[in-house]
């Protein structure tokens, strides 16, 4: 590949064998395959295997919905859950009681999630709807995103997308068009890559196709190799990863430690 093209098009080589190799050799755990949390029952939230990044329930480095199996009865009427895709006051609430243990984790994309609505406890499939506090609460930290306005339009596909495709030409153009914008600086760490594009990417802070340009952010791969989930600590086992410590490494290290 040629340097010059910009890295994410290849960010499909993720899943290739030759990386699964070199991760067997390293002695690196495997991420689950995400297709096995999406077709399946989902797991039980615990303490061991879920975590806050920037107030998103994440499982092993991805993005998940949180949801109760168990159907509420108000006044005689069975209500379902709803499901979570932020740290709203719901889950706030049901953390300080200690009741997230009632919580199980899924990476489906088609909001279908499996309740417990028979007296023998066997699961059924059912449609939920996204929490209308999380939705609020996503609007207020995310004011530069475009939300539904209503819980039930909310594009869980998009918000659970781990990727963009790379290799399209929309792709690369939004990639080109944040760089430019950013004079071909790192907005982190402000080193300026114009003698070295191949080394300024553009990164998604969401990780996912989900939301507007506006969440596009230019960064040098030595800070992009840095931020939370999504596999970016792969990136250091890139070539130009290697390249970019070579020339860059050395005011790259001076900005992250100081002292």
């Amino acid at each position: 590949m040629n340097q010059s093209q910009d890295f994410f098009s290849n960010l499909k080589a993720l899943q290739f064998p030759e990386l699964k190799a070199l991760r067997e050799k390293m002695d690196a755990r495997s991420e689950p395959d995400i297709d096995i949390l999406m077709r399946s029952l989902g797991i039980p939230v615990t303490k061991d295997k879920f975590e806050l990044d920037d107030e998103i329930p994440i499982v092993q480095n991805r993005k998940v919905v949180l949801y109760i199996r168990s159907p509420m009865i108000f006044k005689g009427k069975l209500t379902l859950p709803k499901y979570h895709i932020f740290h709203c006051s719901t889950l706030r609430e049901m953390q300080e009681n200690r009741q997230y243990y009632k919580y199980h984790a899924s990476s489906r994309m088609d909001g279908k999630f499996h309740l417990k609505l028979s007296p023998t406890n066997e699961l059924s499939l059912q449609e939920l709807v996204l929490c209308w506090n999380c939705l609020t609460e996503l609007k207020s930290k995310f004011p530069n995103c475009i939300f539904p306005k209503r819980p039930e339009d909310f594009p869980l596909e998009d918000w659970l997308e781990p990727f963009f495709d790379y290799s399209s030409e929309d792709w690369q153009k939004r990639s080109k068009d944040c760089r430019q914008e950013a004079n071909w600086t790192c907005q982190e760490c402000n080193i300026n890559l114009e003698s070295d594009p191949h080394l300024l990417h553009a990164h998604h802070k969401w990780g996912t196709k989900f939301g507007k340009p506006q969440v596009l952010v230019a960064l040098c791969i030595g800070c992009h190799a840095e931020q939370p989930g999504g596999g970016h600590r792969m990136l250091k086992y890139y070539p130009d990863y290697e390249e970019f410590m070579s020339k860059y490494g050395e005011g790259w290290r001076s900005y992250h430690h100081p002292f």
